[in-house]
């Protein structure tokens, strides 16, 4: 048995967009760009791609991003701290098995293959051995996204949440082309909405995305990704990809409760039609989706025909409306 957490549950998966949606509608007309959103008077002008959904190419090919040496923004560098108890004890192969319940078969094939100890045939179907490295793992970061907006009495801070795709080959070697399937891996944030805002902000006039600025967000990100806040994890799997299927693993119990697997619940997709429609406008099934060139962005979260209501703009006027009622007198 793996020690990845069990699933007992389900919840909507479009419930983020869902529970927000009257945002949209009591929205201004305000121009957005790629740069800074102008906010209210009191002026706490928000970036939306440094505080809010950070996906820029020098994050994902930095370092801390590589599977290779378990880098803090990693797949491999973050799987540890989704299992309660001895994070240490983790092994690329436990990530192997689970990978395995919901992701297309030549995924775990060709992480297998790339073992030449494990003898495997053509499709894997006889291996003399499973073991695999974490250096060749067929996953890489696509973005790391703030939602404090999700904020509620039950966990004021809100989420945040990393995003990884799967690709054909190591995830490291730019080479590999990136699959139509992801996961989201989902966890709370601590503190009250202002406490929690403040440090993405900072992010935002940090200057430019930078060394320095990787490693800001890395300490960041090091705040929240850890088992005991651990919500729940999401996976994606698109029609060019295989069977098309949205599943959620959720973890349940307390942390150090002895060893647990992830175990799939039944595909979300039939729920998802809502915001996973409007996504698929733009000719893209994800929210979030990895490209040869890098990340596309649908036109859910971003879309320049409707600037003033599409998702992200409305996170960064909450963010800003946040930090301006946090700094006032």
């Amino acid at each position: 048995m793996d020690r990845w957490p069990t699933v007992l549950r389900l919840d909507g998966h479009c419930e983020d967009a869902v529970r927000r949606w009257h945002a949209v509608l009591l929205v201004a007309t305000q121009c957005f760009g790629c740069g800074p959103l102008a906010s209210t008077p009191d002026d706490h002008p928000v970036d939306p791609w440094r505080e809010l959904l950070v996906h820029d190419a020098v994050v994902r090919t930095h370092e801390y991003a590589m599977n290779s040496g378990q880098g803090a923004l990693s797949f491999a560098g973050i799987a540890p701290k989704l299992v309660a108890g001895a994070p240490s004890e983790t092994s690329a192969t436990d990530a192997l098995d689970w990978l395995q319940r919901w992701a297309p078969a030549r995924v775990s094939c060709q992480w297998l293959q790339a073992t030449p100890s494990n003898h495997c045939n053509q499709d894997c179907t006889r291996c003399d051995a499973h073991d695999v490295a974490w250096e060749v793992a067929p996953v890489r970061l696509l973005a790391i996204v703030n939602r404090v907006d999700l904020s509620d009495d039950a966990h004021a801070g809100g989420e945040a949440r990393l995003v990884y795709g799967l690709s054909e080959g190591p995830g490291d070697d730019a080479r590999s082309a990136p699959l139509d399937a992801t996961f989201i891996i989902e966890f709370r944030q601590t503190g009250e909405a202002a406490q929690v805002a403040h440090p993405w902000h900072e992010l935002g006039v940090a200057g430019a995305i930078d060394d320095a600025f990787v490693q800001k967000l890395a300490h960041l990100v090091s705040q929240f990704a850890k088992s005991e806040h651990l919500a729940r994890v999401r996976t994606h799997v698109g029609m060019r990809a295989g069977l098309p299927q949205m599943r959620e693993f959720r973890a349940v119990g307390a942390p150090g409760t002895g060893e647990r697997e992830w175990l799939p619940e039944a595909p979300l997709l039939a729920r998802c039609e809502g915001c996973h429609a409007q996504e698929a406008t733009g000719g893209n099934e994800f929210h979030l989706r990895g490209t040869p060139d890098g990340v596309a962005i649908s036109r859910f979260l971003d879309d320049p025909r409707r600037p003033s209501s599409s998702e992200i703009p409305v996170r960064a006027r909450e963010l800003a409306t946040l930090l301006n009622a946090s700094s006032s007198p």
